[in-house]
């Protein structure tokens, strides 16, 4: 029997991408994005970078703020790009605030519904 259905808020609830395309386009890091690099590009790699070091993260090697700034610059690294930490720092921290205002991911309002009716909580 079914008595609850969850979900990881990343990417499933909420989208990600667009707080980061706000925060890149606050910064002066829009200029790189072009036909070479996306947005879409930086931000999976961006995530893969943080993949690779959520373990030094977890195990107490680096800060989450170590991480943000490390994954950061190595992704714009891996496009051939040298990234001042402190423009990490500022990415983050616009990313940060637009997460306040969460973007639903499409369809999600729809699925919330339909769990409600059929009697599931929905958290």
């Amino acid at each position: 029997m079914i008595n609850a259905v969850y979900f990881d808020l990343d990417d499933t609830l909420y989208d990600q991408l667009q707080p980061f395309r706000l925060a890149c386009k606050s910064t002066d890091l829009i200029k790189y994005l072009n036909e070479r690099l996306s947005i879409e590009d930086l931000y999976k790699c961006i995530r893969r970078h943080s993949d690779r070091l959520w373990m030094k993260h977890i195990c107490g090697q680096m800060t989450l703020e170590e991480l943000r700034i490390e994954r950061t610059v190595a992704a714009f690294a891996d496009f051939g790009i040298k990234l001042p930490g402190e423009s990490a720092v500022v990415l983050h921290h616009l990313i940060s605030q637009s997460n306040w205002s969460m973007w639903e991911t499409h369809g999600i309002t729809i699925l919330s519904h339909h769990t409600g009716q059929a009697g599931f909580p929905f958290g």
